[in-house]
């Protein structure tokens, strides 16, 4: 359906007509349901009552689970569904009205995964709760259920994510009232939560674990009656992406694996490669779909353009590769021909990447031209579109104008790089025929035991279902009877808080609106990690949080003694307030906090240029409008000089580099101070290996968005929403960071390895833990370095790493000050000591703050860690090496704690320093 907004406004009726009957204001209405039932096709009927009947868990498409098919197969749900989308809202209001809640939901399960692909999920899913809450008995389906799995991992809500998938898994599939027609319908719901929790993990940078998992969930793909191609080929691009990340000895390790038997991995000696087989076999099962062909063949073609400038590459075969690559974002930029409308964010994004790819690749293929030039901005000028598109107060109506810009674009793209059909017998077909023959090949060598699989995940999903209430908040069990599984009202399950709190709930259109609220502050002190989060009652300080400044906006639902207060009729914006992370390493400074400055006067990239003293010459700016400050000895040429990027530096930077490389290389570029503006730019993307010691980069486009507005704003950074065409998740939420004052470039580098350490550290001591049989993880949130670029200039340098939502705590600092009131706490003392005995006595993580549960048991998520470091090359002054590791032991971790014994952790003799 191409009017969004008639959707969005079809939608909303349906929820007003829910929240009437809700609040008891009507009696049943007299709507003409079986008249519209009339309205909708014999097959679009027939698939309504199986879905009333519970016939299936998620809906199938026809081509899904047959191996030969005829031409009526190889067609879409999303067709269907798409041209009858009007009247099938028009039968849910009208079901709604008359209370015939079975039909309601069956409903909202035809129509769940289409709205998704819209981006309309999120009021869905409100009404979903609504149906549930008026009659708690009506069976929910499990696609719906993981749906909300699904959007909380996309807004950063992690622990619900998990919460919902570990209480799937864990129950056997059970949720409420929903009977399975087919016990293998059970396999297949825990195979999709094993896939979307492999791409949490992934998410989180645990890439061999994440891999573990997506392998899982092919097992059970396999295991079910008939093959789910679908599952199938999402599980393998997920897979090849987890490989696109991995570094070497992670994947030798997942490869060496005797439990682990796919076949492409005895086929092809390099990740690269075995990743791009990957998708070629996702584009092959899913060849019907366009958007499933789009999302593995650009995965396909990033991993062969990876793998052109890897030191592995033979250069004989270097534009063997980069021609497959090209290949590769052709097919997926033919996906949709430019008069098809293209309406979700996800497929938007897809195509610009697919677009940017292209650009690069051929670039590197041809050399740089006008031409090329020409296409980057256009590029560029779609992300920016892009990103316009993406916030929650664009009206539907300017999103499809949005749209149809973007893809105008996409257009201009295609004509000027010249992308050509491919030789296609399948005119349903969107991959060539080239591709076809790989589905004959086995995927799988031998028989993997899935029950085995789940057990070797089981302590996990227990301990996960035992932190979180599952009981459902309406439908209170009799006595007697026992409530299964998860369901729809423990969507909205949060984690038990040490106090009462106000929860976030669904995205909502952004509104001006003022709301006060009384808040206390939850770690003593103020940083600007990451806003969102919600600021519990711990200290006796109570603190005004102002919502009177326009943010990302969320829909508040407050619950207060267990009652729920809904603002449902009003959007709310939140102004956060946060914690610091920096006040240790200001203190060794001695240095001055500047005044907090509003987003709205920030305008351009900017920086004031200073002269050294000494100098007789006047500030200037570079091109990119970005001045520096200039370091002693240097004269400006030099500095513009070490900040321009040759051929030679992007093939070092591609290839991997190590720190000793950065520090020669990029330390005369001089220090940086940008300023927020709305724009796209081109960019790299770095990230750093912990095991190899390597920074790999790889080439992106990049929009600078507005920073988070936050109610005490940390003293040396400041954080701002981004988004990058390179991300791991498509749809999730990411912030930048950026340092307030100057600093040399590599203070971000050292930023982020020693968060990246601290997550290498944090992944042996989960081990540890799970082999003793202790429940709690921890894990750090992964970060990386992007260079900002115009042309091939550094213009500025930020840091960025996913955005997570919920309580935000400091559970330590860097010297001695120890939140003891949460049992995270004890989780992370035992962690720092373990990091100084796996280290061999070099390394402490302190300044342990993020996310926990309130009983500090199940999840953990860190960020902003510290360490003390005897052989560390941190830039930065609040690495204390044996002073700091003395204090470790003496002023926080003064004795050991019953994780340190569980571990068998040995107590050091640490004597302070002369």
């Amino acid at each position: 359906m191409n009017n969004q907004n008639a959707v969005a406004t079809l939608l909303q009726e349906c929820k007003q007509a829910l929240d009437t009957l809700l609040s008891a204001k009507a009696d049943t209405g007299e709507e003409d349901d079986e008249r519209c039932e009339s309205l909708l096709p014999e097959d679009l009927r027939t698939l309504l009552e199986e879905a009333k009947e519970m016939k299936w868990p998620f809906v199938p498409e026809k081509w899904q689970y047959k191996q030969d098919l005829v031409p009526e197969d190889k067609t879409n749900l999303q067709d269907m569904i798409s041209a009858r989308l009007p009247n099938l809202l028009v039968y849910l209001k009208a079901s709604i009205m008359v209370k015939d809640c079975v039909t309601a939901t069956a409903i909202v399960f035809l129509i769940d995964r289409f709205l998704y692909w819209i981006d309309a999920s999120s009021k869905l899913l409100q009404i979903a709760k609504g149906l549930h809450r008026l009659q708690p008995t009506t069976p929910i389906s499990p696609q719906v259920l993981i749906r909300q799995a699904r959007l909380s991992v996309n807004t950063g809500k992690l622990l619900k994510a998990e919460y919902i998938l570990s209480s799937l898994i864990n129950d056997n599939g059970a949720t409420g009232t929903w009977r399975y027609a087919k016990e293998s319908d059970r396999v297949l719901v825990q195979s999709v939560c094993l896939q979307i929790r492999g791409q949490i993990l992934q998410k989180l940078g645990m890439w061999y674990e994440a891999a573990e998992l997506i392998w899982a969930s092919v097992v059970g793909y396999f295991k079910l009656p008939q093959p789910d191609k679908k599952g199938i080929a999402t599980s393998l691009g997920i897979m090849a992406d987890i490989f696109a990340s991995m570094n070497e000895k992670d994947y030798v390790r997942f490869k060496s694996n005797a439990e682990i038997d796919l076949s492409l991995l005895r086929e092809f000696s390099h990740r690269f490669l075995s990743a791009a087989e990957a998708c070629k076999l996702a584009a092959a099962y899913s060849q019907y779909t366009p958007l499933f062909v789009l999302t593995a063949v650009n995965i396909r073609g990033v991993c062969l353009l990876s793998y052109s400038h890897s030191k592995d590459c033979p250069p004989e075969k270097r534009k063997f590769y980069l021609s497959e690559a090209k290949e590769s974002f052709e097919i997926g930029l033919l996906t949709k021909n430019d008069k098809s409308p293209v309406t979700s964010k996800q497929e938007l994004h897809s195509f610009i990447k697919a677009a940017f790819c292209l650009t690069t690749v051929h670039r590197w293929l041809y050399g740089e031209s006008e031409k090329l030039r020409e296409v980057s901005r256009l590029c560029k000028d779609a992300v920016g579109k892009l990103d316009s598109y993406s916030m929650s107060f664009t009206g539907e109506e300017e999103k499809g104008m949005l749209a149809k810009e973007i893809m105008s674009l996409i257009t201009s793209v295609k004509k000027h790089l010249q992308v050509e059909s491919f030789p296609n017998s399948d005119a349903r077909s969107y991959v060539p025929d080239s591709y076809k023959g790989t589905v004959q090949k086995p995927i799988l060598q031998g028989e993997a035991n899935f029950d085995k699989i789940l057990a070797m995940h089981s302590q996990h999903h227990l301990s996960l279902c035992e932190v979180f209430e599952n009981t459902c908040r309406i439908h209170k069990a009799t006595p007697g009877e026992t409530q299964v599984g998860a369901c729809i009202t423990t969507l909205r399950t949060e984690t038990k808080n040490i106090d009462t709190v106000c929860t976030t709930e669904e995205i909502v259109y952004q509104r001006k609106g003022a709301v006060k609220m009384l808040n206390s502050p939850t770690a003593g002190s103020s940083s600007e990690r990451l806003g969102g989060r919600r600021n519990k009652s711990v200290g006796s300080d109570v603190m005004k949080t102002s919502f009177d400044e326009k943010v990302d906006p969320l829909e508040i639902e407050i619950e207060i003694n267990g009652e729920n207060s809904v603002f449902s009729r009003r959007s709310i914006t939140e102004h956060f307030a946060c914690a610091t992370t920096e006040e240790d390493e200001e203190k060794s400074q001695d240095m001055v906090s500047s005044k907090r400055q509003s987003s709205s006067s920030l305008s351009s990239w900017y920086k004031s240029a200073q002269m050294p003293r000494s100098s007789p010459e006047s500030p200037f700016p570079n091109p990119g409008g970005s001045g520096f400050v200039f370091m002693p000895g240097r004269t400006k040429e030099e500095v513009l000089d070490a900040r321009f990027l040759r051929d030679d530096d992007y093939m070092q930077l591609l290839a991997g580099v190590e720190h000793k490389w950065l520090v020669q290389r990029l330390m005369p570029a001089g220090t940086f101070k940008t300023k927020q503006l709305r724009k796209a730019y081109s960019a790299l993307l770095l990230k750093y290996s912990k095991k190899s010691g390597l920074w790999t980069g790889q080439e992106t486009a990049v929009f600078i968005g507005d920073y988070l507005n936050v109610a005490n704003e940390g003293k040396q950074r400041r954080a701002f929403w981004i988004h990058f065409l390179h991300q791991e998740e498509i749809l999730g939420r990411y912030v930048g960071k950026e340092y307030k004052e100057e600093k040399g470039i590599l203070h971000h580098f050292s930023d982020v390895e020693r968060q990246m350490t601290a997550q290498y550290y944090v992944t042996e001591f989960n081990k540890r833990l799970y082999e003793q049989k202790v429940p709690t993880q921890i894990f750090y949130i992964p970060s990386a370095v992007l260079l900002i670029l115009e042309d091939r200039t550094i213009i500025g340098c930020v840091s960025v790493e996913p955005y997570i939502l919920g309580e935000f705590v400091k559970l330590s600092n860097n010297t001695k000050v120890v939140k003891t009131e949460y049992k995270a706490t004890e989780y992370g003392l035992a962690y720092g000591h373990f990091c100084y005995e796996f280290s061999n006595g070099t390394d402490v993580v302190v300044d342990l703050q993020g996310w926990v549960t309130g009983n500090g048991k199940g999840l953990i998520y860190l960020t902003d860690p510290q360490i003390h470091s005897l052989n560390s090359k941190d830039v930065s002054h609040s690495n204390f090496g044996k002073k700091g590791i003395y204090y470790f032991f003496n002023n926080q971790h003064m004795k050991c704690n019953e994780i340190c014994r569980c571990l068998s952790l040995t107590r050091p003799s640490v004597e302070l320093p002369v």
